[in-house]
């Protein structure tokens, strides 16, 4: 249940689990408070929230990386 609260808060869940979490959240208490509990201690996040582009580059180089890291190991 735990990973269904995070993904409500950060608003990543599928309808279904949306609505499964919001029914709990509706009936039981202690789910209320984990979530709150959960809100709190993800909340310092928030400020590095903003978007940021990547390095031009970034995905070729780190895939060249990847296949070069892949060779050494089969050899």
């Amino acid at each position: 249940m735990q990973d269904n609260l995070v993904g409500y808060l950060l608003d990543a869940l599928n309808v279904e689990e949306t609505t499964l979490v919001e029914r709990l959240l509706a009936t039981d208490d202690k789910v209320l408070v984990q979530l709150e509990t959960l809100r709190l201690a993800l909340a310092p996040l928030e400020t590095d929230r903003e978007q940021v582009d990547a390095p031009q580059g970034l995905a070729a180089r780190t895939c060249r990386k990847v296949r070069e890291l892949q060779n050494e190991r089969s050899t």
